[in-house]
């Protein structure tokens, strides 16, 4: 009686300890993070009303990093740590990248720890990763979640992210071996929801590709990139035209039996420039070319090969009006070198 009583005793010890151990490594993994360089992102209307929210990391004094879809067409992006009721008004903003979802803020005199960018190829396929997110108002949430190869968007490969503990995450930062890997953006495609990463090399890209801050109303009010509208359907959402190579468009296009739509260009033509921004920003264009086409922009006078259909197609001949299209529809491998 008492040996059994002893080994019932011994089990529940052995039992309770490996819980004890598997919250313990949880902690530290956790504690791995640094939390402190976490922080909200509340976008507000002028009324003051919250109209999204959004987490986000310190990249550097005074400067957040962010998912660019918690700001877009909000009158005012207030910044403040878990647990803490002091907030930080940001004055607009250093660089974004509206297509992929990321924007670097600037929060003059934002506290807290600066969080490392990771360099170099991301976390290979199957590798666990940490998501900062917030599934409360002011409620921070590490969760846990793995690579899931990747999926081919906006002419890149990028890396996509299951994780069990929390479904249809739509934005906040990756970590991996204690460094942000980057920043998910979400949405659906061909009917299924996907969770992509952005890599962190996009927001070292925009810390240094400006040193002037720009104000909010320099991007569009308009953006259709906010809130549920954009977790809604990512090819509604887009606010530019998805451009794509052209070998990748004629793969698709033999898939999903879509046409190309190949659109030639020059870097010099003052007229030709203006009418190509104002066809191709107008929001009913980019939807329908984005749901019918898969778009391609050629530029005529520095594609020195193009492949298309099997065949190369070169520039080897003089001046002359456009005619790669006409080119590519006739099967002449010859096009203007100068147009």
């Amino acid at each position: 009686m008492a040996i059994d009583f002893m080994l019932r005793l011994a089990t529940i010890i052995i039992l309770l300890s490996n819980v004890l151990l598997g919250a313990g490594q949880l902690i530290a993994q956790n504690d791995l993070i640094p939390t402190s360089s976490i922080v909200f992102i509340e976008g507000r209307d002028a009324a003051g009303a919250v109209l999204s929210r959004g987490v986000g990391v310190i990249v550097r004094k005074n400067f957040v990093a962010a998912n660019y879809h918690c700001i877009a067409g909000m009158h005012t992006i207030a910044v403040f740590h878990n647990g803490e009721e002091k907030e930080y008004i940001s004055d607009g903003y250093l660089s974004v990248e509206e297509e992929k979802d990321v924007i670097v803020l600037s929060v003059p005199g934002i506290t807290g720890s600066i969080a490392t960018l990771a360099f170099g190829p991301f976390p290979e396929d199957g590798a666990e990763v940490l998501l900062g997110t917030q599934p409360n108002p002011k409620q921070l949430r590490i969760a846990k979640g793995t690579v899931s190869g990747t999926k081919e968007l906006r002419e890149i490969d990028l890396p996509q992210v299951i994780s069990r503990e929390i479904q249809d995450f739509t934005g906040g930062p990756v970590f991996y071996k204690e460094k942000v890997a980057g920043f998910c953006t979400a949405g659906y495609l061909d009917e299924k929801y996907y969770a992509y990463i952005i890599p962190a090399t996009e927001v070292r890209r925009l810390m240094n590709r400006s040193f002037i801050i720009k104000s909010f109303i320099s991007l569009s009010d308009e953006s259709p990139l906010n809130g549920s509208y954009y977790q809604k359907n990512l090819m509604d959402n887009l606010n530019a035209v998805l451009w794509m190579k052209l070998p990748n468009a004629e793969r698709l296009a033999r898939k999903k039996q879509k046409m190309v739509l190949i659109s030639v260009y020059t870097d010099w033509a003052g007229w030709a420039k203006l009418m190509g921004n104002n066809t191709y920003g107008s929001k009913r264009i980019i939807r329908y070319l984005n749901e019918n086409f898969y778009s391609v922009r050629l530029n005529a006078e520095t594609d020195d090969e193009i492949l298309f259909d099997g065949k190369v197609y070169s520039r080897n001949i003089g001046s002359d009006y456009h005619s790669l299209a006409y080119s590519l529809l006739e099967g002449i491998m010859d096009f203007p070198s100068t147009v």
